[in-house]
């Protein structure tokens, strides 16, 4: 059963991001440098994490895995995202390169939809996660994401959608500190579904 469903336009770096979440450190070392083809169609990934459990006196602690399935669709299937979205209740990632302000108003226009689509589920929520940060000009972050947020209409739809929970969250693919972080929101999101 998928738990969490991640979106985007293609190209937004949605296969690279769950390609790091769902690697071992090993992987996630040797990939650094890997090159990623955008989705066409479906992935699934398994994103995992590691749980420490007592067995019993006699044996030391041993690591049990707990995982959510993500389910990735890609760009050009963004016609049908709102079907995938009536299916189940969800979690959604929805990854916006924050470098291409070309495709802000495709963005904007898919964004809404899905959200929409949400809002008729009882509990719903959505991480948008900004990536490519880093190839934005660091003096220019800020004004940055304002303008996203305002062409993507996030102040509005938090008022309008109150059901919503939305997060957000600026994300560079070899960040060490939002690995964990959108891990965490996927583990908590994932089991409420």
């Amino acid at each position: 059963m998928v738990h969490v469903i991640c979106l985007g336009v293609t190209g937004a770096g949605k296969t690279t991001l769950l390609k790091r979440l769902s690697a071992s450190s090993e992987e996630q070392d040797a990939g650094k440098h890997s090159v990623v083809i955008p989705t066409v169609g479906v992935n699934h990934f398994c994103v995992k994490f590691s749980l420490e459990k007592a067995k019993s006196k006699k044996k030391n602690r041993a690591a049990d895995d707990d995982s959510v399935e993500v389910l990735e669709l890609g760009g050009d299937l963004a016609q049908t995202w709102t079907s995938y979205l009536a299916l189940s209740p969800l979690s959604v990632i929805f990854v916006i390169d924050a470098s291409d302000t070309i495709r802000l108003a495709q963005v904007a226009f898919h964004f809404v939809d899905c959200v929409a689509a949400l809002s008729n589920k009882a509990q719903a929520s959505i991480l948008v996660l900004y990536s490519k940060i880093d190839l934005v000009d660091e003096t220019k972050v800020g004004e940055k994401l304002r303008r996203i947020r305002q062409i993507l209409q996030l102040p509005h739809l938090k008022s309008w959608y109150t059901n919503v929970d939305f997060r957000e969250l600026q994300y560079c693919v070899w960040d060490d500190y939002c690995v964990p972080v959108i891990k965490d929101w996927i583990r908590k999101k994932g089991r409420a579904n």
